[in-house]
């Protein structure tokens, strides 16, 4: 998993210069290994109350297309419409949905226009 690792810098400099910052303060960097891509947790604004999130108008809903393992009777899910009416919803409110692949190549064959040769 995820460990502390040494906060990284691309130049020589470890961040003194005007176009690499330093770490900022109270903040943890975290990287599965030294040599790896990691993620910097900041510290969050404590001013009162905690702001709510408010869901990115633009997104409807977001469906994860999954392809059941072979053999597996996936139980019907994603095999028909109903099975995309959101199953979770993120704390964001955004619903989420899981379709089979076999389902939207289906929704695909059927809503693509004909090609004109």
């Amino acid at each position: 998993g995820f460990v502390r690792q040494e906060y990284p810098y691309a130049r020589l400099n470890q961040g003194q210069g005007q176009f690499e910052p330093p770490q900022p303060p109270k903040s943890v960097y975290l990287a599965p290994s030294p040599n790896s891509m990691g993620v910097l947790l900041l510290p969050s604004e404590r001013r009162g109350r905690n702001k709510a999130v408010t869901a990115n108008p633009v997104l409807r809903s977001l469906n994860v297309v999954y392809a059941p393992p072979e053999g597996s009777d996936d139980g019907g899910s994603g095999s028909d419409a109903g099975s995309l009416e959101p199953q979770l919803v993120d704390p964001s409110s955004v619903p989420i949905s899981f379709i089979t692949q076999d389902y939207l190549e289906r929704e695909i064959k059927m809503t693509a226009t004909p090609q004109s040769t």
